[in-house]
C-alpha cells in the first residue's frame, strides 16, 4: 500500500529477479524510471514548469533564473515539447545580452538557435583569448575554441595589415597631383596617422572597428572598407 489509499502494481513472480525487478521501470518503487542524460535538478525544473510551481512560473515575474530556462530548453528540445521550447527560447532571448557569448554559442549550436550563432562567434573572435574564463572554455569545447583562436589570429593579422599598409591609390589619382610618387608617400603618411593609429589603438572604445567596414575602398586580400568609417 502507498499512503493507505493507492496500491502499486503487483509484479508477477516470473518477472522478479534476485535483488530487484527487471523490465518494469516505473511500476514499483524499487524500479523507478531514470530518464537518460538528465540531471535531477533539470528534471525538477521541468516539473516546476509543467505543473506551474507557485513559487516560480506562476507567480515569479520574468526574467526567470538562467539555469531554469536552460533546463527547460534542454529537456523540451530533447523530448519534442514544442510549447515548452518556445517558452524557454522566448525568455532566454530577453536576457541574451546578459549571457556570456560562449554560453550563447553553445546553446545556439546544441539547440539550433541560428540567429545567435554569428553574433556570439563574432563577439568571441574579438575577445582576447586571455580573457576567456574556464567556464567559457568548457562551454565552447576544444573544437569551437580552436576555431575561434584561428579566426582571432587571422583578424589580428588583418587589423595590422589594414593599419600599416594603405590601400593602393591607382583609382584615386587626381589631376591636381603633379608628382604621383609624392602623392603616394603623402597618402601613406595620412593613412597611418588618420586610420592606422585608430585601428591599432589598444582601447576598444576608441579603436576603429575595422571588422564593420564594408564595400567601396578595396584593401589587401579582397577585404574592403567603407569610407564613412574612415572619417
Amino acid at each position: 500500500m502507498c499512503g493507505g489509499m493507492f496500491q502499486l502494481a503487483q509484479v508477477p513472480d516470473t518477472l522478479r529477479v534476485k535483488g530487484g525487478v527487471s523490465q518494469l521501470d516505473g511500476m514499483i518503487d524499487e524500479s523507478p524510471i531514470v530518464p537518460p542524460q538528465v540531471m535531477r535538478r533539470e528534471f525538477e525544473h521541468l516539473l516546476d514548469f509543467t505543473y506551474g510551481d507557485e513559487t516560480l512560473v506562476r507567480w515569479q515575474s520574468p526574467p526567470y533564473p538562467l539555469d531554469f530556462l536552460i533546463a527547460i530548453l534542454k529537456l523540451t528540445s530533447q523530448w519534442d515539447m514544442a510549447k515548452g521550447r518556445e517558452f524557454a527560447v522566448y525568455h532566454l532571448k530577453q536576457v541574451e545580452t546578459d549571457m556570456p557569448p560562449a554560453l550563447r554559442l553553445k546553446l545556439a549550436r546544441v539547440y539550433d538557435l541560428d540567429d545567435w550563432l554569428l553574433p556570439a562567434f563574432h563577439e568571441l573572435v574579438l575577445t582576447p583569448l586571455s580573457k576567456l574564463t574556464p567556464n567559457d572554455k568548457r562551454w565552447l569545447g576544444w573544437t569551437a575554441y580552436d576555431l575561434i583562436a584561428r579566426a582571432h589570429e587571422q583578424a589580428e593579422a588583418l587589423r595590422k595589415t589594414l593599419a600599416l599598409v594603405p590601400p593602393p591609390m591607382d583609382d584615386l589619382r587626381s589631376p591636381k597631383c603633379i608628382g604621383h610618387n609624392e602623392c603616394i608617400r603623402v597618402w601613406g603618411d595620412l593613412w597611418f596617422s588618420k586610420i592606422g593609429r585608430r585601428v591599432l589603438h589598444p582601447n576598444p572604445v576608441f579603436a576603429l572597428k575595422f571588422w564593420e567596414c564594408s564595400e567601396t575602398i578595396p584593401l589587401h586580400q579582397g577585404s574592403t572598407v567603407h569610407p564613412r568609417k574612415l572619417e
